[in-house]
């Protein structure tokens, strides 16, 4: 048995895996696959932190390999949102992709959000789109997703009293 400068032993049975051991180990492996060092994700988590404030809430339980592309190309990664501000122009940006990391990695080119929310529109008139669309999550934008549109669209049209958000999403 090993003892530590303090005394006590360092076996692994009296460690604890709390958050931060979580987020060292999760910073470990980032570096390993962004070829840099520890100290350099650190800085990349600090600047992702600037654009994407609720994502760091999150950092721990997100996984590696949903945050690499995110740490990858912070540059790449600014306009990619700039151009989501433009689709959803009245959608928490922050707390859309903390909920959805993947919907930054699912639609790279804005455009192909705006078709898939002008489908959206389309199909369901007098919803607000913005809306639905944090309420419900990428699922509805993602390739395939129209097909969920009709029986939606039926749903959202049934006055449930215990479902208020249904208020809240139509325009």
């Amino acid at each position: 048995m090993s003892a530590t400068s303090s005394g006590g032993a360092t076996n692994e049975r009296n460690l604890r895996w709390d958050q931060s051991a979580q987020l060292k180990l999760l910073k470990l492996v980032l570096s390993d696959k962004l070829g840099c060092t520890p100290a350099e994700v650190e800085a990349r988590v600090e600047q992702l932190a600037t654009l994407l404030p609720d994502m760091l809430t999150r950092m721990e339980t997100t996984r590696a390999d949903i945050l690499q592309p995110l740490l990858a190309d912070l540059p790449g990664l600014t306009i990619q949102l700039i151009g989501l501000r433009e689709c959803l122009p009245g959608v928490n940006l922050s707390q859309l992709v903390a909920k959805h990391p993947r919907l930054l990695n699912d639609f790279k080119d804005p455009a192909s959000l705006a078709q898939r929310l002008d489908t959206l529109r389309a199909a369901l008139p007098g919803v607000n789109g913005e809306r639905l669309q944090w309420f419900l999550g990428p699922r509805l934008v993602c390739p395939g997703g129209h097909a969920h549109l009709g029986p939606l669209a039926i749903e959202l049209r049934v006055v449930d009293p215990w479902f208020e958000t249904t208020a809240h999403i139509v325009a």
